[in-house]
């Protein structure tokens, strides 16, 4: 049986755990946890963030009903709109086996207002099950594509 002065010793105890070191094992595991992304993103091991609409110059326009004609120097294929702006656009559902390495793609965005044939550059490709998704920037749009994107704007 304990003794009046070894539960006092034992009662001291507990407030100090609770307050002393009970913070600093949180602080310590805070550290492991956070301390390694902090390294990797400071000395810039880190990979390409995916979220690339805080480069993006202008916002994006959902577009459920276009296809597009790419080709670049060896391949030619079709893929659908995702969403444009005024100086980029993303595609979808293209094979992941084709356009490997291509930064210079050329378009023909098909529309029933007309088709726009564009030259892009390839800004970042993500590859899932359904395909692969590419984000582009446009080199030269065509005349029409700023009445396109901003009517498309208007009626999302």
């Amino acid at each position: 049986m304990l003794s009046f002065s070894e539960i006092m010793v034992y009662l001291w105890f507990f407030p100090v755990v609770l307050q002393i070191i009970l913070p600093l094992l949180l602080l310590t595991f805070w550290l492991i946890v956070k301390l390694p992304g902090v390294i990797i993103e400071k000395t810039g091991l880190a990979p390409q963030s995916t979220d690339y609409k805080e480069k993006r110059l202008n916002d994006r326009v959902n577009i459920y009903d276009s296809m597009v004609d790419i080709s670049d120097n060896s391949d030619r294929i079709s893929g659908k709109i995702s969403n444009v702006s005024m100086s980029g656009l993303c595609i979808h559902g293209l094979p992941e086996e084709k356009l490997q390495n291509s930064s210079k793609l050329f378009l023909r965005v098909n529309r029933e207002e007309g088709a726009f044939s564009m030259l892009v550059k390839t800004k970042w490709e993500y590859t899932q099950q359904s395909g692969k998704i590419i984000g582009a920037k446009i080199e030269n749009a065509p005349s029409g594509w700023a009445e396109f994107v901003t009517k498309a704007n208007q009626l999302a």
